[in-house]
């Protein structure tokens, strides 16, 4: 969840600075994260971890999505997607 990538953008991309919003709808509910940090889509391949692929299978399985946009030559932008 919204944890997990908080967690995987300070460990992971070198993130100093980290923006949460929240946007409610009646339709959705949409946290979008963005870091200054460097988006590394492969950092925890064979690692013991949470990893992006377990985050979206677990967004999926409620029934959301989580997309995932690189800015260069830093900054991530994660948005999970809850439809209700």
């Amino acid at each position: 969840g919204l944890g997990d990538v908080y967690k995987r953008q300070v460990k992971h991309s070198g993130a100093t600075n980290i923006n949460v919003t929240l946007t409610l709808t009646k339709e959705t509910l949409t946290a979008t994260i963005t870091d200054n940090g460097t988006y590394q889509p492969k950092a925890s391949a064979g690692r013991k971890g949470i990893g992006i692929d377990s985050i979206r299978r677990r967004a999926n399985a409620i029934g959301g999505d989580v997309s995932i946009e690189s800015h260069q030559p830093t900054g991530t932008t994660v948005k999970l997607t809850l439809n209700f």
